[in-house]
C-alpha cells in the first residue's frame, strides 16, 4: 500500500500560496505523483501546462 497524503495551502492574497505550490510540484515530480491543482484564479495555468500538465474548467 502506498502513503497517501493531503496538502491545505491557505493564506492571504499575496502571501505566496501559489510559489509555494508550484515548488512542492517540481520537487515532488522524482516520485510522478497524481496531482490535483486547484488553482481558480489560473496563476499556475503556465507553469502546469510546462510540466505537461492540464487544466479543466
Amino acid at each position: 500500500m502506498r502513503d497517501v497524503g493531503h496538502t491545505a495551502i491557505i493564506g492571504p492574497t499575496g502571501a505566496g500560496k501559489t510559489v509555494l505550490m508550484n515548488f512542492l510540484c517540481v520537487q515532488a515530480m522524482k516520485f510522478s505523483p497524481r496531482v490535483f491543482f486547484f488553482d481558480k484564479d489560473h496563476g499556475a495555468e503556465i507553469f502546469i501546462r510546462a510540466l505537461k500538465g492540464y487544466t479543466a474548467l
